[in-house]
């Protein structure tokens, strides 16, 4: 329900303190993380996200994922991105469909022994492109010819990873959405323009790529609005969430 009209700016947000404002509820919950550009661009010309960040959200950035068990990607993204271990204390979670991951790629090679990436995937992935990873990662099977992401939040769960994060990117976030499996996105608008692509010819490509959405919008509830001056900070709950938690 709206309400009156009133400011948000110039009442800036302490960002030392930011975390205060993004509580976790009891129970697993999964956040949504996403920059974007005033016109909705979720990376900028060399197709990461870090481009279009400010320094403001990138401290959210590095809160957010240290307060949390796990940091679920996609592994386009983890790709695209070249995504290592994290340094604080979560878990690192890989969705991919075919299991096609190779040794080489950052988050397996520079893995911790104690602390292997988990790998979220099908039963029908390639075993022996996983098998060949031997103990540097953690398998979970979910679904069989697409991976079952409800199945996933809750197998996570199971482990105790119960504050879930996930960085995108903008398919996995779009497959997570269309499953109604994200409680909470949180949004950070910084203050550029992409338009429908760059000079270099590469795409502003979207926060979400594809998904089967409802035929209306999903309804979201607005948790806060916070800003340093420049970005824009959103925090949106969702209409299926069983918790509700506002600051």
């Amino acid at each position: 329900m709206s309400g009156p009209m009133r400011m948000v700016y110039p009442e800036v947000a302490d960002i030392a303190a930011i975390t205060e404002h993004y509580p976790w509820p009891s129970g697993a919950w999964l956040r949504a993380s996403m920059v974007a550009t005033v016109d909705g661009a979720g990376v900028g010309p060399d197709g990461r996200s870090a481009s279009i960040s400010t320094p403001a959200d990138f401290e959210l950035f590095k809160a957010l994922r240290n307060n949390s068990d796990v940091i679920i990607v996609g592994a386009g993204t983890a790709r695209a991105e070249q995504y290592n271990p994290p340094s604080g204390p979560a878990r690192l979670a890989v969705v991919t469909r075919s299991g096609n991951l190779d040794s080489t790629l950052p988050f397996i090679a520079n893995a911790r022994p104690e602390s292997p990436p988990l790998v979220i995937t099908t039963v029908d992935a390639r075993s022996d492109a996983l098998d060949a990873l031997d103990s540097s990662i953690d398998v979970i099977r979910c679904g069989t010819s697409t991976v079952d992401l409800i199945e996933a939040k809750e197998q996570l769960a199971q482990r105790g990873l119960v504050r879930m994060i996930t960085e995108g990117g903008p398919s996995l976030l779009a497959d997570l959405a269309a499953a109604g499996a994200v409680d909470e996105y949180d949004l950070q608008v910084t203050p550029l323009l992409a338009g429908g692509s760059y000079a270099s010819g590469s795409p502003a490509g979207r926060i979400m790529a594809h998904g089967v959405l409802p035929e209306s919008p999903q309804p979201l509830e607005l948790a806060h609005i916070l800003t340093d001056g420049a970005t824009l900070f959103l925090r949106y709950l969702s209409g299926t969430s069983e918790h509700v938690t506002r600051v």
